[in-house]
């Protein structure tokens, strides 16, 4: 997601319709698409985000706030920084689950900022539901994303990560390969340089739940 000083309202309608086969996603820090990213928002940053979900007759609504709180500290004239700390506070409703709407908290603190061969990195936390905390996901992570070039020639820019998730019930997350057999999920995914005014990305946040979705956006 763009780190810009403005407001941003980002409308997730065609993911979910035709681009992707996303389960409920809930409470989202800066990210690729879905997947976390290791960047942090600025001091002051807004993020405002709105999304549906059609499941045949079933439709997901979730609406969500992220702000950076705490700025990222410059190391001299280097150009490289470290530290940065986002929050946000989502509400997810899905009609005929339970509990029907939940609020969902997220934290993401920023290690170190992308600066030449250094990707950026952050660790976050994401999906806690502080008001219903026996449906709560958990989910912890580190991240990091990098932009990458071939002989000044834009090849896009990657994110990869690491989750575990601490499920407070045994249905709430079930892992999926390559990393069957615990609680941890692979995170990322890949966004491709402009065409024109066309993007054109792809994500993915690995195993089976609330959370989990595999997504490409154009």
């Amino acid at each position: 997601m763009s780190r810009a000083k403005t407001s941003i309202v980002s409308v997730a309608l065609a993911c979910s319709v035709a681009f992707s086969f996303p389960s409920a996603a809930n409470a989202y820090p800066s990210s690729l698409i879905f997947a976390p990213s290791g960047d942090v928002m600025a001091l002051g940053s807004t993020q405002v985000f709105f999304y549906n979900a059609f499941y045949g007759s079933s439709v997901d609504a979730w609406t969500g706030f992220n702000v950076g709180i705490i700025p990222s500290i410059p190391y001299g004239d280097s150009g490289f920084a470290f530290g940065g700390v986002e929050a946000g506070i989502d509400v997810f409703a899905s009609p005929g689950n339970t509990p029907g709407i939940k609020p969902i908290g997220n934290i993401k603190v920023g290690l170190l900022s992308e600066f030449e061969a250094a990707p950026a990195v952050a660790v976050g936390y994401m999906s806690w539901a502080f008001l219903h905390r026996d449906r709560s996901l958990n989910f912890a992570y580190l991240s990091a994303s990098k932009a990458f070039a071939w002989e000044m020639r834009d090849l896009g820019r990657g994110t990869l990560g690491l989750a575990h998730t601490m499920p407070a019930s045994a249905d709430a997350f079930r892992p999926t390969w390559p990393l069957q057999g615990g609680n941890q999920a692979i995170l990322g995914g890949w966004e491709f340089p402009a065409i024109g005014p066309f993007t054109f990305a792809v994500d993915t946040v690995g195993g089976v739940s609330e959370l989990s979705s595999t997504c490409l956006v154009l």
